[in-house]
C-alpha cells in the first residue's frame, strides 16, 4: 500500500524537526578536525562513523497511515557538542514499507511531491550505492521563516525497511562548517545484517 500524502509530509517534519541554532562563523572556524568512532545499532540494523564527541539519542514513535495501518518508527540523534550546537542527523528506520521495494519508486512517489511549491528551492540529486544497495541523496536550499535552511536527505531500501538519512543546518556558515563531516558520515553509513 501507498504512504499517502499525508504521511509523506509527516515523515518529512520528522526530519525538519532537527533544527539548527549556529554560532557567527568566527566561532566555527576554531572548531577541530574530529575523530570518528563507529557507532553501530543492532536492533536498527546499521552502523556508522561519527565523530567521538557527539551525543548520541534514539527515540521511537508509531505513525498510522490514513488505511489504518500503524507503522513504527525509530529514530536514533547524533548530536554535536560544539559551537553550532544542535547539529544533528537523524536516522530513523521504518520497518513496514513492503509497497517500496525501490527507492527511485519510493523517492518519485513520496518525497519528490513534498518540494513543490517551495520558495527558492534549489535541488542537487545523486544516485548512488552504499553497501551495494540503490540509494539516493538529495541536498535542498531553501527559506524558512527567514532562516536559509540547508537539508541534506539520502534514502536507501534494504528488505523492505526504510533508511532515511537527513542533515539539517539553519545557518550557511555551520553548512559550510560541517558539510565535510556529515559527508563522511554518510560515506561511513553501512547496513547490518
Amino acid at each position: 500500500m501507498r504512504l499517502a500524502k499525508i504521511d509523506a509530509i509527516a515523515l518529512l517534519v520528522i526530519a525538519l524537526v532537527s533544527t539548527v541554532a549556529c554560532g557567527s562563523s568566527a566561532e566555527q572556524e576554531s572548531t577541530p578536525a574530529p575523530v570518528f568512532i563507529t557507532y553501530a545499532n543492532s536492533s536498527e540494523g546499521f552502523s556508522i562513523s561519527v565523530p567521538d564527541s557527539w551525543y548520541t539519542t534514539s527515540d521511537s514513535w508509531d505513525i498510522t497511515h490514513m488505511d489504518n495501518e500503524t507503522i513504527r518508527v525509530k529514530q536514533t540523534s547524533f548530536t554535536s557538542p560544539s559551537l553550532c550546537k544542535d547539529q544533528i542527523i537523524t536516522f530513523h528506520v521504518t520497518s513496514s514499507y513492503e509497497n517500496y521495494t525501490s527507492v527511485q519508486a519510493y523517492y518519485s512517489e513520496v518525497q519528490e511531491p513534498l518540494w513543490v511549491g517551495l520558495d527558492n528551492v534549489i535541488i542537487v540529486r545523486e544516485d548512488l550505492t552504499i553497501d551495494g544497495i540503490p540509494a539516493i541523496k538529495v541536498i535542498l536550499t531553501f527559506v524558512s521563516d527567514g532562516d536559509t535552511v540547508h537539508l541534506m536527505l539520502c534514502f536507501l531500501i534494504n528488505q523492505q525497511t526504510l533508511f532515511d538519512i537527513v542533515a539539517e543546518v539553519r545557518n550557511p556558515s555551520c553548512w559550510d562548517t560541517y558539510e565535510d563531516t556529515f559527508n563522511t558520515m554518510l560515506n561511513n553509513f553501512h547496513v547490518l545484517d
